[in-house]
């Protein structure tokens, strides 16, 4: 086994636009998510990459089980405890929804790639508070595949 080495920026940006497309299939979304952009002053939903997208695994083959971690943020004009609620429910439901996909029911995310588990790292929290009142939380999820 070898130490785990870094997925290459364009692996991971392919990555990223297969998932950004298959989120955008849940159907109860409040709108489409961007990718790495939140509104100023409204209501938004991010995909965020995060530190940790590595080659877990290669064989001697050339063949590996590749992680690709990120993260959903959702920024809310919450107006009470119930907008804030919801806002954490939302990601939450997203989670429970990748996690009851069947493998053959994930996103291709092409080159020899097919996902193996897709699964919640951590529950929704608040990730920032702004001046403007708006909060926005954050769940971090994760992505592993095997590559031939």
């Amino acid at each position: 086994m070898s130490d785990p080495k870094p997925l290459q920026i364009t692996e991971q940006q392919a990555i990223a636009k297969s998932l950004l497309n298959w989120l955008n299939e849940y159907e109860f979304l409040p709108e489409q998510i961007q990718y790495q952009y939140l509104p100023k002053g409204k209501r938004g939903i991010s995909l965020e990459s995060t530190n940790g997208a590595i080659k877990i695994y290669e064989d001697v083959t050339g063949g590996y089980t590749g992680q690709f971690p990120f993260a959903i943020l959702y920024k809310v004009m919450p107006d009470d405890s119930e907008d804030k609620i919801s806002a954490e429910s939302l990601l939450e439901d997203i989670g429970l929804w990748m996690e009851s996909k069947n493998v053959d029911e994930y996103p291709n995310i092409g080159d020899n790639r097919e996902i193996t588990l897709m699964s919640r790292n951590t529950i929704p929290t608040i990730f920032q508070v702004d001046e403007d009142g708006s909060i926005i939380y954050q769940a971090i999820y994760n992505l592993e595949y095997k590559a031939k």
